[in-house]
C-alpha cells in the first residue's frame, strides 16, 4: 500500500514542530509498518461513549476517546499526538517528539 505525504495533520506537523522534525516524522511513518484503518462499528462507539463518560473530569474529547478505544482493539500501546491529556488515560503511553 502507497501512502502520500499529504497527511491530514501534515500542515499542523509543519507549523508546529518546524519542518526538520515534521519531514522526520513523516519520513518514519512512511518507512514504518503499514498504516491500519479500523473500521468503527457499534460497538467500538459504544465502548468510546462508556471511555468518554469514565474521563469525563478530564479533557478528553469524543475523538481521543475513539482513539483509545480502537488502540484498546488494536493492542497498541503507545501514540504519537500533540494532546496531552493521553497521558492521563491509563494503558496509554504518550511519545513526543
Amino acid at each position: 500500500m502507497q501512502i502520500s505525504k499529504n497527511l491530514p495533520f501534515q500542515n499542523r506537523l509543519r507549523y508546529q514542530l518546524r519542518f526538520y522534525k515534521a519531514d522526520y516524522f513523516l519520513q518514519t511513518v512512511l518507512k514504518g509498518d503499514p498504516v491500519i484503518i479500523a473500521d468503527v462499528t457499534t460497538a467500538i462507539r459504544s465502548s468510546t461513549l462508556q471511555i468518554f463518560e469514565q474521563y469525563r473530569n478530564h479533557k478528553i474529547s469524543y475523538c481521543d476517546a475513539l482513539s483509545v478505544e480502537i488502540m484498546k482493539e488494536q493492542q497498541i500501546q503507545k501514540i504519537f499526538a500533540f494532546d496531552q491529556q493521553f497521558e492521563e488515560v491509563k494503558g496509554v503511553q504518550l511519545i513526543r517528539l
